[in-house]
C-alpha cells in the first residue's frame, strides 16, 4: 500500500535583500503657495517621503577631479535607475517616478561626493517631467504644468555617502539636513523639511508569492507542477514526521523564469511521506 500527504504546502525560506533602495522620513511642511495654500495645506503640517530606486543604475559622472589630487567627484545615477518618490500629507499621496532620466541637467539621482566646491556632501533626488518621470498620484495640480517633486539629503560630516548608492554605503546617521519639495508650475509649491534622525536606508526585501501547486499521480509516481516567479529559486523537501529538523532536500534547487515548473517524486510504499516547496528569491551576483 502506498501512502503520500495531500495536499503539500509552501513555507518560504530566510529573505535574501533585493537590490531596491529604500529611503523613508518624516519632517512638517514650511511653506504652501498657489493651489496648496489655496486648499488648506499649511505650514508645520505632517509630511512622510518614501523613496526607492534600483541600486545597481548606470551612472554618468559630470566632474571627477579626483585625478588630480582634489577630493571633488560628481555622479549622476539615471540609466534604469527606477526613481520612485512618494510624499504623504493629511493622508494626501503624491506621487512620481522615472525609469531612466536623461543625460545632463535636470539630474535624477546626484551625488556630491566629498563637499563638491567646498559645500556638503549632499544627494539629491529628482523626480522630474522634463526628465522623463510620470506622475500617477498629484492632487491639487492647477493643469498640465510641468511637475517635480525633489528631496535633498546631505552632511556637514562628507562621509555619509560612498561612491556608489547600495543601502549599506548609505552612513544614513551622519545626516545633518534633510528637506523637499513637490510643484506644478512655477507658482504651486510645497516646501517641507525632514528630521534628519527619521531617516531610514534600507534594501526592500523580495518575498515570493505563494505558488498553488497541482498534482497528477501516474502510477507509482507524482507529478507537481506550480507557475514560478522570475528571480525566485524552489526548493522541493520531503519529511516522514513533520519535526522541524526532519526536512530533506528531495530534488535540486529549481529556478523560477516566470513559466510553469514542474518535479516528479515517487510515490513511497508502505508509509506516508509528507512534502513541501520552499520558495525564496534568487541571490544577487
Amino acid at each position: 500500500m502506498s501512502k503520500v500527504l495531500l495536499p503539500l504546502f509552501i513555507a518560504t525560506a530566510p529573505l535574501l535583500t533585493a537590490s531596491t533602495v529604500v529611503w523613508t522620513a518624516s519632517g512638517t511642511v514650511t511653506s504652501a503657495s498657489g493651489v496648496y495654500a489655496a486648499d488648506g495645506i499649511t505650514a508645520n503640517t505632517p509630511v512622510d517621503v518614501e523613496m526607492k530606486y534600483d541600486d545597481q543604475a548606470g551612472r554618468d559622472v559630470p566632474r571627477d577631479l579626483s585625478g588630480l589630487g582634489i577630493p571633488i567627484k560628481d555622479l549622476d545615477y539615471r540609466n534604469a535607475i527606477k526613481l520612485s518618490i512618494s510624499i504623504t500629507i493629511e493622508d494626501i499621496l503624491w506621487h512620481g517616478q522615472v525609469e531612466t532620466g536623461s543625460s545632463g541637467s535636470p539630474y535624477t539621482l546626484f551625488l556630491k561626493l566629498n563637499g563638491t566646491d567646498g559645500g556638503s556632501e549632499s544627494l539629491t533626488a529628482t523626480v522630474q517631467e522634463t526628465d522623463g518621470a510620470t506622475f500617477d498620484l498629484f492632487p491639487m495640480e492647477s493643469g498640465p504644468e510641468n511637475k517635480l517633486i525633489q528631496l535633498l539629503f546631505s552632511s556637514s560630516d562628507n562621509d555619509f555617502l560612498a561612491d556608489e548608492i547600495s543601502a549599506s554605503a548609505i552612513q544614513d546617521e551622519l545626516i545633518t539636513v534633510a528637506s523637499g519639495s513637490f510643484q506644478s508650475g512655477p507658482s504651486n509649491k510645497v516646501l517641507f523639511s525632514l528630521n534628519p534622525t527619521s531617516v531610514s536606508v534600507f534594501n526592500e526585501s523580495l518575498i515570493p508569492t505563494t505558488p498553488v501547486i497541482s498534482l497528477l499521480k501516474t502510477n507509482d509516481n507524482l507529478a507537481l507542477s506550480w507557475e514560478s516567479e522570475l528571480g525566485v529559486h524552489y526548493r522541493l523537501q520531503s519529511s516522514l514526521t513533520l519535526e522541524e529538523d526532519s526536512w530533506a532536500d528531495a530534488a535540486p534547487i529549481i529556478f523560477g523564469n516566470g513559466g510553469t515548473k514542474s518535479q516528479n517524486v515517487a510515490i513511497a510504499q508502505g508509509f506516508a511521506v509528507y512534502y513541501r516547496v520552499l520558495a525564496f528569491p534568487a541571490p544577487e551576483l
